[in-house]
């Protein structure tokens, strides 16, 4: 069940919503972080890449924006 501050106000209550996460946090189960499954390669047979968005000066000094891709062969 949902609750925010507004609706226990409405309810009647006086307390805060931390009051209750916090009297009610030591009561739930602890969550896990999620599983995640390295992968590795052999040597040389690996290829990382990353793209993204920079600024670019030109000789003028006009600041554009330009497209950036980076490529990396592991070890």
């Amino acid at each position: 069940m949902y609750c925010d501050s507004k609706r226990l106000q409405e309810m009647g209550y006086t307390v805060d919503i931390t009051i209750i996460k916090d009297y009610v946090k030591p009561f739930r189960p602890v969550r896990s972080a999620p599983a995640v499954r390295r992968y590795e390669a052999q040597h040389g047979k690996q290829v990382r890449m990353d793209w993204g968005i920079t600024d670019y000066i030109d000789e003028k000094g006009k600041i554009d924006k330009t497209p950036v891709f980076i490529m990396i062969l592991d070890n």
